[in-house]
C-alpha cells in the first residue's frame, strides 16, 4: 500500500495538473476549485506530518522515562538490602519478571510508613520516576490519537478530491480535441476513486517499542 504522504502528494499533483489544463482552456471556475482543494489537502498533509513527528518525540520521551524508572527500581533494591532486614526486603520482589511500572507500583503500595522513612529520598525518587512514566504514557497516547484523527481527516479529504478529479478528467477530455497533447496528458493521469483508509500509520503503533 502506498504511504499516506505519497498518496496525498500524488492526488495534489493530479489536481494541480488538471487546474493548469483547465486554466489553459479558460475554464477558470474548475481551475480555481481544484487549486483551492489541493491547497486544503496540502495543509491537512502538513498537519499529519506534524502529528507524526509528535508521536515520535513522545515515544522517545516514554522510552527515556521507562529507562529512568528501571534505574530507580534498581537503586531501590540496593538500598533495601542495606537498610531493611532481609525478611522485610524479600517482600519487595527483586527478580519478578514484570514491567518496571508494575514493579514500582507494587513496591510503593507495600511500603509501610516506617519503611518509607528509613528509605527516605529513595522512595521519593521512585515515586517521581513512576509519575514521569505515567505522564509520558499519557502524552504518547494523546499524540497517537491526534495523529490517527488527522490521518483520517486527510484521507477523507483526499478521497473526496479523487471524486472531483475523476469528474474534472471527464470534463477536460470532453472539451479537448481527441488525440492532442493535452488530451493525452489528461487521459494518462490515473485518478480512480478509492475508499478512504483511516487506519493508523506505522508511526502511530507501539509495535517495536521496548517492553517496559
Amino acid at each position: 500500500m502506498i504511504p499516506l504522504a505519497d498518496r496525498v502528494s500524488i492526488i495534489i499533483g493530479h489536481a494541480e495538473a488538471f487546474a493548469d489544463e483547465a486554466a489553459d482552456l479558460r475554464i477558470f471556475e474548475l481551475s480555481d476549485r481544484l487549486r483551492l482543494k489541493a491547497s486544503r489537502l496540502a495543509i491537512d498533509q502538513e498537519l499529519v506530518e506534524a502529528k507524526v513527528t509528535m508521536v515520535r518525540r513522545t515515544r522517545v520521551a516514554r522510552i527515556e522515562a521507562i529507562r529512568a524508572l528501571r534505574a530507580h527500581n534498581h537503586r531501590f533494591e540496593v538500598e533495601l538490602s542495606t537498610r531493611l532486614p532481609a525478611k522485610d526486603a524479600a517482600e519487595f520482589l527483586k527478580t519478578a519478571r514484570v514491567s518496571a511500572t508494575s514493579l514500582a507500583t507494587f513496591r510503593l503500595r507495600r511500603l509501610t510508613l516506617v519503611q518509607e522513612q528509613v528509605l527516605g529520598p529513595i522512595v521519593a525518587n521512585l515515586r517521581a520516576a513512576l509519575a514521569a512514566v505515567e505522564r509520558a504514557d499519557e502524552e504518547h497516547l494523546t499524540a497517537v490519537a491526534a495523529e490517527i484523527a488527522a490521518s483520517a481527516a486527510c484521507n477523507g479529504r483526499a478521497a473526496r478530491l479523487r471524486v472531483d478529479l475523476e469528474r474534472a478528467k471527464a470534463e477536460l477530455l470532453a472539451v479537448l480535441p481527441q488525440g492532442c497533447d493535452a488530451w493525452r496528458r489528461v487521459r494518462r493521469r490515473v485518478v480512480r476513486t478509492r475508499r478512504p483508509d483511516a487506519r493508523p500509520s506505522p508511526a502511530s503503533t507501539a509495535e517495536g517499542d521496548p517492553v517496559d
